[in-house]
């Protein structure tokens, strides 16, 4: 998604409506770290459903070969592995695959079914490693330098696990979905989502106040309810209309963008 920072508003905005909307201006029944928690959690529930925020991070490749996933982030799409700097990545990318069963201690022991020691294994015979290494002897052995030539990963437990080969260069690239956090100081909401945060926000506070009068305010937050069209998702609410909005924003800059990714190393 793009945009520049006259397209972003600040939660003070959203606030205001939500306050005017519930009649909640002196805070009676809810506070403002409740609004600005509902904000969070709406944004939350969008980066969920739509993947609208991609997120690149860049690290320094750790001697163990393994990375923790950063905080505020989910869904790895691409890794790629590179020397240089992020201004001069150079010629030498390589694409990082994705192998279910590879698992690595730290970079100092390494598990995985299909591995390139078990050329005899009746049912992995290193097939995996086999054609990414350039093929195996004619007795059926792996030929040299195959960890060099491999570069694949597991996740599992919040770690990024890289295999041995990986070690062979000096930066990494990372690309994940993001949660977007909001910042009560500044503007950080996306303007094309202030509709459904106010929805959002004003169904919560209506809902909070039910504990307090069930019957003055059942049909305000029932209203509420279809207003945001969240559980069940109509076709008419706010939440429908900010998915649609954010999962076409930016098709073609997406779309650029993979194409540039996935050339890199040509």
């Amino acid at each position: 998604m793009e945009y520049s920072s006259k397209d972003l508003i600040s939660p003070r905005e959203v606030l205001s409506e939500v306050l005017v909307y519930t009649g909640e201006s002196r805070y009676e029944n809810v506070t403002k770290g409740f609004i600005i928690s509902q904000m969070n959690k709406c944004m939350m529930a969008l980066s969920y459903h739509t993947f609208f925020d991609e997120r690149h991070e860049f690290f320094d490749m750790p001697s163990t070969a393994t990375i923790e996933i950063p905080s505020g982030v989910f869904n790895i799409k691409n890794i790629y592995i590179y020397n240089g700097n992020e201004c001069n990545i150079g010629v030498n990318t390589k694409n990082v695959y994705w192998k279910r069963d590879y698992f690595t201690n730290n970079g100092t022991m390494e598990f995985a079914k299909n591995s390139g020691k078990n050329v005899d294994d009746p049912f992995y015979q290193s097939y995996f490693n086999s054609r990414l290494s350039g093929g195996s002897r004619s007795d059926g052995s792996l030929g040299s330098g195959v960890s060099d030539n491999l570069y694949f990963y597991n996740e599992a437990n919040g770690l990024v696990m890289l295999s041995p080969g990986c070690l062979n260069f000096s930066k990494i690239m990372i690309e994940f979905n993001g949660i977007w956090q909001i910042d009560e100081n500044k503007a950080s909401i996306p303007l094309m989502f202030q509709e459904v945060l106010v929805d959002w926000c004003t169904e919560a506070v209506f809902r909070a106040k039910l504990l307090v009068n069930p019957q003055a305010f059942r049909t305000l937050q029932m209203d509420a309810v279809m207003r945001l069209g969240y559980k069940p998702e109509t076709f008419d609410g706010s939440w429908y209309k900010a998915k649609k909005l954010a999962t076409q924003m930016g098709s073609k800059a997406k779309e650029d963008l993979k194409e540039y990714l996935t050339r890199l190393n040509s």
